[in-house]
């Protein structure tokens, strides 16, 4: 197993963007903490890590949840580990594996979100389980979160740019209405020797040194922010649609293009006699129950269009499940105005990022007959109950 020693510079580890983000989180939290060891940390993981060892040598218990334990769903990966961590001659016992239920509210602190465990459930599912750390917290307890950033301050879909707009954007909102105080960013520079660490995520995942990841256009690195609580601060009540806010929207860059079609310049362009199936698909975010409104527009892409008959479905899905569905049949002759798909649906509270956080997908099937093209995609919220579940 690796094993990180607390203080070693990021330069001289491994270079991925998984031992890099740990690196910055040991090395923040010993700066923050001055080096108390007789303090706390909880360790919210998906899987066992080997950096907890790490941890464990800076405070005098460390204590590890499975975030899926935290949203009520049985965690087997780390109660594969309890032997190991729970065994008295390793750290001496200082290392523990811990239930939803032994997590008390002021009871650390530390407590460690890397950002495969913060975004296991989406941007939205940010929202229920900080809030749940949040009363976990001590009073100017501190909180590492992993994420990451990209240079154009954009977002895909599910993976946000954190900063959004630099130092004030999407980690200071969510701060602001999680009753925490974004302290500092000094532990989040990308070193001038690893600017040309830039890779595929297929490079990334064969091993070898990458940390800025290249998709879609954009080169996406990895940061780590630190938060302090806030004293008689309360995370708000709002949160949930705050964060969907900032994924809420245009879709049009978000969902996957698939072999029917091509994304220039922000237009899905459906050529016709490439045969039937979907033109996209995707996101697949996960919400705050509510009522939804997905919004697709279609034109026919004259002269390209030859005589036929065009059979375009639109659906929103939760999970496995189509909750609403549209088809259209229309003769290229007559074709000369967008089609516009609305698809109202709502995501109940049972299917919502405080219950089994079904993925929402939006997606559009052809017949393929016609040519034509697509300028919008969009995601928001409803007013008006659905027409369709």
């Amino acid at each position: 197993a690796r094993r990180v020693t607390p203080g070693i510079p990021a330069g001289r580890l491994r270079r991925d963007v998984w031992m890099w983000e740990r690196a910055q989180i040991v090395r923040g939290l010993m700066a923050l903490l001055g080096g108390d060891r007789r303090k706390r940390a909880l360790f919210v993981a998906e899987h066992p890590d080997d950096v907890a060892p790490a941890l464990a040598d800076l405070f005098s218990q460390l204590d590890l949840i499975d975030v899926r334990s935290l949203g009520g769903v049985e965690a087997p990966v780390l109660d594969r580990v309890k032997a190991f961590t729970n065994g008295p001659h390793l750290f001496g016992g200082r290392m523990t594996v811990v239930t939803p239920e032994d997590v008390r509210p002021g009871a650390y602190d530390a407590i460690i979100l890397p950002h495969n465990a913060a975004f296991r459930h989406g941007v939205c599912g940010l929202g229920p389980l900080i809030g749940r750390l949040r009363h976990a917290l001590a009073v100017d307890g501190v909180m590492a979160a992993g994420g990451e950033i990209a240079s154009t301050g954009v977002r895909r879909g599910e993976r946000p740019d954190w900063s959004m707009a630099g130092r004030d954007g999407f980690a200071r909102v969510l701060a602001e209405n999680a009753g925490l105080l974004l302290v500092s960013d000094d532990f989040t520079g990308i070193q001038r020797e690893d600017a040309a660490l830039i890779g595929s995520q297929a490079d990334a995942d064969a091993g070898l040194p990458v940390l800025g990841v290249r998709r879609s256009g954009e080169v996406f690195w990895p940061a780590t922010w630190f938060f302090r609580a806030m004293p008689y601060a309360l995370v708000s009540s709002d949160i949930d649609t705050v964060l969907s806010d900032s994924i809420l929207g245009s879709q049009i860059d978000t969902v996957t293009i698939s072999d029917k079609s091509r994304l220039e310049a922000g237009v899905v362009l459906s050529p016709s006699g490439l045969g039937e199936g979907h033109v996209f698909f995707g996101p697949y975010l996960r919400l705050p129950a509510g009522n939804y409104l997905a919004s697709i527009e279609v034109t026919p892409t004259a002269p390209e269009s030859p005589p036929g008959v065009a059979r375009l479905v639109a659906e929103a899905a939760l999970g496995a499940e189509i909750v609403v569905q549209q088809t259209l049949e229309i003769d290229s002759v007559e074709w000369d105005r967008p089609a516009l798909f609305e698809l109202a649906f709502e995501v109940p509270q049972a299917w919502s990022v405080r219950g089994e956080a079904r993925p929402c997908e939006i997606r559009l099937w052809s017949n393929g007959a016609v040519a034509f093209e697509v300028r919008v995609i969009t995601l928001d919220r409803h007013a008006d109950a659905p027409t369709a579940f």
